[in-house]
């Protein structure tokens, strides 16, 4: 009994914890922004500074998304140090994965997201809930070098080392691969929150992750694609040939993943 409460404890201990950081460091971050603002705009009447500091956030969702990401990636560096591992052996980034595996991560990224994107136009989906998600996801589309290196490069980066990294690898400590998946992207999605579509948007993208660092045993795939996910909305090139894309999006899936699936086998 008290070895099965030892491995719950190892499992859990790490699950939550991340998953309060990844909450305070974003609660914290607007705790500051709103502290500023409503130094700048002391001579306001209350009621007025409170109807303009949900825009004053919002204009700075970026900004917020970005310290708090960086601020885990320090908290991720403090732990490793503590527990006298490396950051890249903790978080599954480590392990080679090829250069083919390599390229077929990034079409799985690209076509995910474009057949994401048609699934969401072509299902009957509330006109509420499509505005909850539009509201939820604004942070992604806005143009710039710091929301490109925010959403594209730093946002990935860290959800992949928490997700399919630190939590997926402790949940398989005590539980087979496939239900460890399905619980880091139930974990995921829930973390997330913002509207119904939304956490449903993020929980198939967690399980399409999962299952690539399932099958590599490395988050480097998953990362790879989860930056070309997001990137694709900026891509130039993206809106003239997104029909194109679109259409293609669910072969190319099928056929990036089953390869990725084949090359996972051959190195077994």
């Amino acid at each position: 009994m008290k070895r099965r409460t030892r491995i719950f404890l190892d499992i859990a201990i790490p699950v939550v914890l991340y998953s309060v950081i990844i909450l305070v460091m974003q609660l914290a971050v607007g705790l500051v922004f709103m502290v500023v603002y409503y130094a700048a705009f002391a001579g306001e009447s209350l009621d007025a500074a409170s109807s303009a500091l949900e825009q004053f956030l919002l204009d700075r969702s970026v900004l917020t998304s970005l310290i708090s990401n960086l601020l885990i990636i320090g908290v991720i560096a403090v732990d490793t140090r503590i527990r006298r591992v490396k950051v890249k052996d903790y978080t599954l980034l480590s392990k080679p994965i090829g250069v083919r595996t390599a390229v077929c991560s990034v079409l799985t990224g690209l076509s995910f997201s474009a057949w994401l994107s048609m699934m969401l136009a072509m299902l009957p989906i509330p006109d509420r809930l499509m505005e909850e998600y539009a509201s939820a996801s604004s942070l992604i589309g806005q143009t710039g070098l710091m929301e490109i290196v925010a959403v594209c490069l730093v946002g990935p980066l860290v959800e992949e080392m928490l997700f399919r990294g630190i939590v997926y690898k402790h949940l398989r400590i005590c539980m087979p691969e496939y239900p460890a998946v399905i619980l880091q992207a139930v974990v995921f999605a829930v973390l997330h929150g913002g509207s119904i579509v939304w956490v449903a948007y993020a929980l198939v993208g967690g399980l399409l992750f999962g299952y690539l660092t399932m099958l590599t045993g490395s988050i480097r795939a998953s990362l790879l694609a989860h930056i070309m996910f997001n990137l694709l909305g900026y891509l130039p090139i993206a809106d003239r040939l997104f029909g194109f894309i679109a259409a293609v999006s669910p072969l190319l899936l099928i056929f990036a993943v089953r390869d990725i699936y084949k090359q996972s086998v051959k190195i077994e």
